[in-house]
């Protein structure tokens, strides 16, 4: 009792201490001197005391910078009897101008450490050493001068010679422009300098919608890379360091929609035009509907971008819009948009049918002329009696999407030829029968097939719960893998199971990292790929906390439930690991 009394009032005396305690020493440094420009480098302030992180103000104090992330830690020790405390704010900034800039004095009640004089050289000024970057971000652009509304890419490239722990690479910014990432992250290796750097590499489109001249802001890494010889299962402030970097601002000059054009504005690098027509026989019955499919593909646009394609028909067929679609894709590297228009054509009277020709102007950007996308007329040959014109009744409730159609519902009308009424009630046209034949057998097929899946599951429900109960091989490696610590089986695992249960490919450790949205299990799939592609290559002992954390993070997203069916059984070697 004695002794529990004697600690409560030690800890008290220790509490007490503490709330009399003041800050009397502010100290401030940086860890390299000259720096170059959009080189980060970390500033350290130290307080002999324990204060709050809201006296720490860097946004305010460092306006001459670009502020990164901030690292707190705070140490107490007692010696002899006596307690000290240390407060260490550890701040990433980027200098954007060269020449001599002063950190000011930083006051934390009432203490004041030095200004600190530091010299910030040009890219091109740095001497052998300054410029062994532990991070740097590149930017390219395809080109520098566009029209508005025409797509540049923006290449950022992040180099890194060091570890990567956690971190973020964010676009570009430019303003009244849409700036969209295509295609995935690609990973390589270069050699700077005489040193290895890791390179992440991303790409953008950037459309600009006003003209003028603009300043493309840098892309921005903002993360933690490990310190030289210091790896560990968990990110702690004593084996990372934080680190940022920011790529070189692009000027662009935008010129404005040329006096001279009329008509759709369309800059790309090639536009085509083309048209379908379905039946293609040579003789086509009057009444049957035919159907005339325009598809139109624009590369270096967006969807949106695609004009209204508008073709006139003479008056003796009706024309009823059927769909409307738009299609966006990327190929090695370049925006594909893509617009498909369907209608139904029906013709009223035999003899010769032109489709007329269809002219799309669009600017090309590699001439700097208009050009046209260009469809010639066609004909066909209609045959049979005039009468059956009037026999094509379409559904009323025929969909439609095509935007010229919304805007004007006159155009949406078919064209209607005034003729006498004629009604049968004894026959019915051929074509009409083959539909009702094959519906009435399509009708027939799904009832049996519908019958026989009824039965099917009936007769074995044991045997398909016993066998989506079985684990998948993938998974059983990557267990087996994480209990051995084999990096190299891991990722191999790892790679099958992310195909097997997303249903996609998967990209490097990078990325299937990023697919989860997890930090904690984003840092494990990190530190399995700084085993395996790290310089040093250091063994690698974090199996069992990747299994586990990949099955926490599993049963937190509500997948526990499916994958109890199918890849991760509740008790499947739960105790090996």
């Amino acid at each position: 009792m004695v002794r529990v009394f004697t600690a409560l009032l030690g800890l008290l005396m220790l509490l007490s201490g503490a709330a009399q305690a003041t800050v009397t020493k502010v100290t401030a440094s940086v860890d390299k001197n000259p720096v170059v420009v959009n080189e980060s480098f970390i500033l350290t302030v130290t307080v002999n005391d324990d204060v709050n992180s809201d006296q720490y103000k860097p946004e305010q104090w460092f306006g001459d910078f670009i502020v990164g992330g901030t690292q707190i830690s705070r140490k107490t020790s007692i010696i002899n009897g006596e307690q000290s405390r240390l407060t260490t704010f550890r701040t990433v900034l980027i200098p954007q101008t060269a020449g001599t800039v002063t950190i000011p004095a930083i006051t934390i009640h009432g203490s004041r450490s030095a200004p600190i004089e530091l010299q910030v050289l040009a890219e091109g000024q740095a001497p052998a050493g300054i410029a062994n970057r532990v991070a740097f971000v590149t930017a390219s652009v395809d080109q520098q001068s566009v029209y508005v509304q025409q797509q540049l890419t923006y290449i950022a490239k992040l180099y890194l010679a060091a570890d990567l722990n956690r971190g973020n690479l964010s676009a570009p910014q430019l303003n009244n422009a849409d700036i969209r990432q295509i295609g995935r992250d690609e990973e390589s290796t270069e050699i700077v300098d005489g040193r290895r750097y890791h390179v992440y590499q991303r790409t953008y489109v950037i459309t600009p919608s006003e003209s003028g001249t603009f300043e493309i802001k840098g892309a921005r890494f903002n993360g933690e890379v490990y310190r030289s010889g210091q790896r560990s299962m968990f990110s702690s402030f004593s084996n990372t360091e934080p680190v940022s970097a920011i790529a070189d601002d692009t000027t662009l000059q935008v010129k404005p929609i040329p006096n001279n054009w009329q008509g759709h504005w369309l800059p790309s690098d090639l536009v085509s035009l083309s048209r379908q027509v379905s039946p293609a026989n040579k003789d086509i019955n009057v009444g049957e509907p035919i159907t005339v499919t325009f598809m139109l593909t624009a590369v270096g646009v967006k969807p949106e971008q695609l004009p209204d394609i508008n073709s006139q028909f003479p008056d003796s067929v009706q024309v009823y819009p059927d769909n409307t679609d738009t299609d966006h894709f990327t190929r090695n590297g370049t925006n594909i948009a893509q617009k498909t228009i369907t209608l139904a054509v029906v013709p009223q009277q035999p003899g010769k049918l032109t489709l007329p020709e269809v002219k799309i102007p669009w600017f090309n950007t590699k001439t700097q002329q208009r050009n046209y996308a260009v469809v010639p007329a066609q004909t066909l040959n209609i045959v049979g009696d005039a009468n059956a014109g009037s026999k094509y009744t379409p559904p009323t409730s025929t969909p439609s999407t095509d935007k010229t159609n919304a805007a004007n519902p006159a155009a949406a009308m078919p064209v209607t030829i005034d003729k006498p009424q004629i009604i049968e009630t004894t026959k019915l046209p051929a074509w009409l029968w083959l539909v009702i034949v094959i519906a009435a057998a399509s009708l027939l097929l799904n009832l049996y097939l519908l019958w026989r899946g009824v039965r099917s599951k009936a007769s074995t429900p044991q045997q398909a719960t016993t066998a989506s109960a079985q684990p998948s091989n993938a998974w059983k490696s990557l267990q087996r893998a994480c209990k051995e610590n084999n990096a190299e089986a891991a990722e191999r695992a790892l790679r099958q199971w992310v195909k097997q249960h997303y249903g996609q490919a998967a990209g490097s450790l990078l990325a299937i990292a990023q697919q989860f949205h997890d930090p904690r299990l984003e840092q494990q799939i990190q530190q399995l790929s700084a085993a395996l592609y790290s310089v040093n290559k250091p063994r690698w002992n974090g199996g069992k906390a990747l299994y586990q954390q990949l099955r926490q993070h599993l049963s937190e997203s509500g997948k526990r439930k499916h994958q109890a069916h199918s890849d991760l059984p509740e008790l499947y070697g739960e105790k090996s690991l």
